[in-house]
């Protein structure tokens, strides 16, 4: 993926400003506007009302500061990175290598959320094509779905036809485990062979077999990395270069516009680039 630009402003940045009005009634409590400066940044930013701190913030951590945040942390949570950091250079910490982590989870976000909903959407207009627009209930796709246990695909589609019959609004609602099982060997003559080519035109040249087969890797590929950001694990150790490749596919084979677009606009890329154990062998 090329290399991002960064963002501008942060557009959520002025919504939460605070407003005072000229006057103010006297019969107000006086204490609000203290309690107001007591919650606000010490920059007088009231953009953001956290609670002040009067701890000191070096530009790098103490000890006594460390052991804090593993108290709130866990030991057993900073563990992981305490152990990639001890095989590292003197400059990489556990704490450095936490900081990018949580950095590097908050970048995917924008790549996974696209993609997700892309392919999804994908996925869905070709059920429309072979079972028209009210698929969802479609008896013969049904019966195809398999339903061999709780997290299965025709349950998850039972559960949310049982709350609404807007099909828009069950195509946002099933999971993205819904979508993929969608791509295995049970849909190709139903599904993917007549249909693959017309709602996934830019994809490589091939049999739709082969096609399907390896867009329902890239899809778990990128499942196991939301369920890992989601749960707030460790993604240092992944190769997360070849996630982005999965992601990358998988939108151009939709649209290269969209993929264009997101490109211009994700800083995943520039996060990766400085990760602390960039060039580690």
């Amino acid at each position: 993926m090329a290399q991002a630009l960064r963002l501008g402003k942060d557009p959520i940045a002025g919504q939460g400003q605070l407003r005072q009005s000229n006057s103010r009634n006297s019969s107000e409590p006086k204490h609000r506007e203290s309690v107001t400066q007591a919650t606000a940044f010490p920059d007088g930013d009231r953009r953001r009302l956290w609670p002040a701190s009067t701890l000191p913030s070096p530009p790098h951590i103490t000890m006594a500061a460390y052991d804090a945040l593993r108290r709130a942390l866990s030991a057993e949570r900073l563990s992981t990175y305490e152990r990639i950091a001890s095989a590292c250079s003197p400059g990489v910490t556990a704490e450095s290598l936490y900081l990018w982590n949580m950095r590097m989870c908050g970048a995917l976000m924008m790549p996974v959320h696209l993609c997700e909903v892309v392919i999804r959407n994908a996925a869905a207009s070709a059920l429309a094509r072979q079972h028209g627009p009210r698929w969802p209930w479609n008896d013969a796709f049904r019966r195809r779905l398999p339903a061999s246990s709780s997290a299965s695909a025709r349950t998850a589609l039972e559960l949310v036809t049982g709350r609404t019959t807007d099909t828009p609004e069950i195509v946002a609602n099933l999971p993205m485990v819904f979508w993929q099982q969608l791509f295995t060997c049970r849909f190709d003559a139903s599904l993917w062979i007549p249909a693959l080519s017309g709602v996934l035109r830019h994809a490589p040249s091939a049999h739709p077999s082969v096609i399907r087969k390896a867009i329902h890797a890239d899809i778990g590929r990128i499942r196991h990395l939301r369920n890992r950001i989601a749960h707030h694990e460790p993604i240092l150790e992944r190769d997360i270069g070849a996630d982005l490749a999965a992601i990358g596919r998988l939108i151009h084979a939709r649209c290269p516009h969209t993929l264009a677009w997101l490109q211009r606009h994700e800083r995943a890329t520039t996060v990766l680039a400085a990760s602390p154990l960039a060039g580690r062998p």
